[in-house]
């Protein structure tokens, strides 16, 4: 009996630690979300909102089927083309503001 409550304490312990994490995770990317939604807004016009609809289907499939290694392709996939059209987008706006200063 000792032994399933110090299971359960460490399992109760252990989900509390990951939630704690995720919200932790969550509340420093909320920023940097916004950062990034400004520079496509600002810089990257042609931008497709339903890409994001997409995105966030695929991922909460993959959380549905359990497949650990399917969320982190689909994180690494979405985050590199993130990166992208934000290295576009602060091109776009080097090149607006450099053509405005001449």
């Amino acid at each position: 009996m000792v032994g399933k409550f110090l299971r359960d304490v460490r399992e109760a312990n252990w989900l509390w630690r990951f939630f704690a994490s995720l919200i932790r995770n969550w509340q420093e990317i909320v920023a940097q979300i916004a950062a990034v939604l400004y520079l496509r807004a600002e810089g990257y016009g042609d931008y497709n909102e339903y890409l994001a609809i997409e995105d966030h289907s695929r991922i909460l499939d993959a959380y549905a089927a359990h497949d650990l290694d399917r969320i982190k392709q689909e994180n690494r996939r979405i985050n590199k083309r993130v990166e992208d059209e934000c290295i576009l987008a602060l091109e776009r706006i080097q090149v607006t503001s450099g053509s405005q200063s001449d």
